[in-house]
């Protein structure tokens, strides 16, 4: 499996520490900058999870470039937020992410098992938009 983490700096050393802790051991990871995602992700994010780091881009921003997804390639997003600075969560959802990891989590460790079973439900439901994950089950 492959995790495009997208950020506001893609040289985020919290994003970094916190990823290689939380990734599933044989996970492939890369990391770029809001600034190129728009003009990469076509070739980057295709058949991997993207994480969007809501630190440092804020929520709008954040469902702008995951709204570049939809249709675009196959994969799926989520959104790790450790400061909780997103003001409404489930807007994520609502746009079709497949994760969120918010502060209590962030804060509380990395367990590849919780992440492995997030992209393991990411890759069920598929990259068909927010009702896509109710013919999953």
């Amino acid at each position: 499996m492959k995790v495009l983490a997208c950020a506001a700096d893609a040289s985020d050393r919290k994003l970094a520490a916190y990823l290689r802790k939380a990734l599933p051991e044989g996970t492939v990871l890369e990391t770029v900058s809001a600034a190129s995602f728009s003009r990469t992700f076509r070739a980057k994010a295709a058949g991997a999870f993207v994480y969007f780091l809501a630190t440092g881009l804020g929520q709008r921003k954040v469902l702008a470039l995951a709204s570049k997804l939809a249709g675009a390639c196959e994969c799926s997003w989520g959104v790790l937020d450790p400061a909780g600075e997103s003001e409404d969560p489930a807007a994520y959802f609502f746009a079709g992410a497949r994760d969120y990891v918010g502060p209590r989590l962030f804060k509380s460790g990395a367990d590849p098992r919780r992440t492995a079973a997030a992209l393991a439900y990411a890759a069920r439901c598929g990259d068909g938009g927010p009702t896509d994950c109710e013919a999953a089950f």
